[in-house]
């Protein structure tokens, strides 16, 4: 197997796309990273390392983030739960509640999207959903929150302090 050792992720391990161990400030420990070999780059690195200088904006905002991405679709989760004749769990009434209901999970992934752009995802275990779970992205100045699995484009997005952005700007 090949390593390399990468000047921003340490040694990286080479299994289909490189993999490493990096402190993950929102995991609050450290965790494996996946890497594309299209992200080992000088804006791959960029992201990475903007990504862990803006973590104390970043952990309030996604906090935020998240807790309006749950209001935005209590209605639909509730539904859905209803169906099968039980109560949406996992309710939060502030944001700084989120971590009771969502819980950060390995690996972080490093990517490519189809413009160029580097994104990091970050998978997460939510109450509502055991199947699914949360996707977290950051790529660029924004937040991108989703049903697990999601493109992206079909995140509900939000600027790095947890404000809602409409689609397309």
């Amino acid at each position: 197997m090949r390593t390399i050792v990468d000047p921003v992720f340490g040694t990286l391990l080479w299994r289909g796309r490189w993999i490493g161990n990096v402190q993950v400030p929102l995991l609050g420990r450290n965790g494996e990273i996946r890497v594309s070999d299209a992200a080992l780059s000088a804006d791959g690195r960029d992201c990475w390392t903007q990504f862990l200088e803006r973590q104390g904006q970043l952990s309030t905002g996604v906090e935020r983030a998240l807790f309006r991405y749950l209001q935005t679709h209590r209605e639909i989760l509730e539904g859905a739960w209803a169906f099968i004749g039980q109560p949406l769990p996992g309710s939060v009434t502030h944001a700084s509640e989120i971590w009771t209901v969502v819980r950060p999970v390995d690996p972080v992934w490093l990517n490519i999207l189809e413009d160029g752009a580097p994104i990091i995802n970050l998978q997460c275990d939510a109450d509502w959903d055991e199947e699914h779970g949360l996707e977290l992205s950051f790529c660029g100045n924004r937040i991108g929150v989703a049903s697990g699995g999601m493109h992206w484009l079909d995140h509900d997005h939000y600027t790095l302090d947890g404000k809602p952005v409409a689609r397309g700007v």
